[in-house]
């Protein structure tokens, strides 16, 4: 029970990562806001998760549903912004809409999360931040260039929070999954046209196989507790080792 009462929203609760994180978190002891643009076709809460329904890319919703979020739980103790978008085109292809999307999921998102939840987390006295980043935040992949924008964003971002939150006993860090069997990677299977090609690109890591959302949720988990207590402005990889592949 290594969260055993303390109080953590997570975005991108619905699926992958995000979901799997939540009933990790649970079974950990945590009172868990489950949050997520829609909940449409997902299983129900585990561990009595809390559901919130909210865009992120819309700043009054997201200040709305951190404040909700807070009222319900009696406090915050932790943020892990999972929720996340991709997009493979070429920068000539991609609209300013598609662009704008990226980037608000993405990035945008967990700035609105944070700025929202931080008195709540300074109040805290110990509290925690996880970014779900990417390997896509150090090196570049082909026709990728809004989500690596983004994810390079987010790290970055992360590593400042952690600056400048150290003095009021917030630590943040950064998760950098590799490829994760998740419903965003199934997606880009479908949508490639040559979708073994694709597979057989996602798996090339020393590993050579796809990550489980179980596996990066307890990243998370060590980030999120006392055992991670002197680690701040840090990013795990977490890629089945294609960073030396």
């Amino acid at each position: 029970m290594r969260l055993k009462g303390r109080k953590v929203l997570i975005t991108g609760a619905a699926s992958g990562i995000g979901k799997a994180t939540a009933e990790i978190f649970a079974s950990e002891g945590a009172a868990v806001a489950a949050v997520d643009k829609t909940w449409a076709g997902a299983p129900d809460a585990e561990g009595g998760a809390q559901r919130y329904t909210c865009d992120l890319t819309k700043e009054s919703e997201v200040g709305t549903t951190v404040e909700a979020a807070i009222r319900d739980l009696g406090g915050l103790d932790g943020v892990v912004n999972c929720a996340g978008i991709s997009l493979r085109k070429s920068i000539e292809d991609t609209t300013s809409e598609e662009w704008n999307q990226v980037i608000g999921v993405n990035l945008s998102g967990p700035f609105l999360v944070c700025r929202a939840a931080v008195a709540a987390l300074k109040a805290s006295g110990k509290a925690t931040i996880v970014n779900v980043c990417s390997g896509a935040s150090f090196r570049p992949s082909y026709n990728f260039s809004a989500y690596c924008a983004s994810k390079g964003g987010l790290l970055m971002l992360t590593r400042s929070l952690a600056f400048d939150f150290t003095q009021h006993g917030i630590r943040v860090n950064a998760v950098c999954p590799g490829v994760i069997d998740t419903p965003m990677i199934e997606r880009a299977v479908a949508r490639s046209p040559d979708p073994q090609a694709s597979i057989a690109r996602f798996k090339s890591n020393a590993s050579a196989r796809y990550g489980k959302p179980e596996e990066i949720a307890r990243v998370i988990l060590f980030l999120s507790s006392d055992d991670s207590s002197f680690v701040t402005g840090s990013a795990y990889g977490a890629d089945g080792g294609s960073a030396f592949h």
